[in-house]
């Protein structure tokens, strides 16, 4: 277990609105040692902080879908990467024997670390879209913190597949951030991070035009881990925002966070993550 602390916090509902654009990262993700840096940042690596995200997840789980039994449920985890969030959500679910949990991912360097999680996990190289369009008989898809890289215009075509794969009853889950975060980033950080992160209101509409019944809310979670270590994470840019910075702005950003937390060896502050819950008519 990693050396971060984080605390639950409050739960809340969340409404927004206004439009999104594209986010190109075949670069970021396919390096491999973007890769292994992405997997031990703490959002990524923090025991206590997945199985709070979990315990949110699996009950919409286990009420969705047409099987009764919930280690029977059929899920696909859409922009999966590694396969560590995967194979945890896999091992909660108590899978029966024989069953696995699909991560799919359009990135090789990310799906090759998947392959150690079989057979609880069944990784598959393809594009969210991509895999929209293949039949499927599922009861559960997950899309975390990836629907941002999705374009506007592929929307309809991307829900309108996940409601045909599913089965009556089924849920979509996305999980993503709001445009307005706590997270200590420095100027330009921010305001990349503004440009890329859609609202949630323009996915809400393309998932109800698609057939779907549509819930919002934001849960939160109290974030305290070492200064040095969100350092660490921001220069090795375990976020793609951090890939659009030149090495010039992200070096002169990484000395402003030195500075404007000189004090402070423990940074705090609360990651809200937006849970978007679209369920198929039973």
């Amino acid at each position: 277990m990693s050396d971060f602390s984080a605390t639950s916090n409050s739960d809340k509902k969340c409404t927004e609105g206004d439009q999104s654009e594209e986010l190109s990262e075949g670069n970021h993700y396919n390096d491999e040692n973007v890769a292994t840096q992405y997997e031990s940042a703490f959002f990524y690596d923090n025991v206590e902080y997945r199985n709070w995200l979990l315990s949110h997840l699996v009950p919409i789980i286990a009420s969705s879908g047409s099987e009764q039994d919930i280690r029977s449920r059929r899920v696909a985890d859409v922009g999966g990467g590694t396969g560590n969030f995967t194979a945890a959500l896999a091992r909660d679910l108590m899978l029966k024997d024989g069953e696995s949990v699909l991560c799919v991912d359009p990135f090789e360097e990310m799906l090759n670390l998947a392959y150690e999680h079989k057979p609880i996990v069944e990784p598959l190289l393809l594009g969210a879209v991509e895999f929209s369009q293949i039949p499927q008989d599922l009861d559960f898809i997950l899309l975390k913190e990836v629907i941002h890289h999705i374009p506007t215009a592929q929307w309809g075509v991307l829900f309108g597949g996940f409601f045909k794969q599913l089965s009556p009853g089924g849920a979509v889950v996305i999980i993503t951030r709001p445009q307005e975060v706590e997270y200590p980033l420095f100027p330009r950080a921010a305001e990349i991070w503004k440009e890329h992160q859609p609202p949630s209101e323009p996915f809400c509409e393309s998932l109800r035009d698609a057939g779907f019944s549509v819930q919002v809310e934001i849960k939160s979670y109290l974030v305290q881990l070492p200064k040095s270590a969100w350092l660490t994470m921001v220069a090795n840019k375990f976020w793609s925002t951090f890939s659009h910075c030149t090495e010039p702005e992200l070096s002169e950003g990484l000395q402003f966070l030195r500075d404007k937390h000189a004090s402070e060896e423990i940074l705090s502050f609360h990651d809200n993550l937006v849970f978007i819950v679209a369920s198929k008519p039973a």
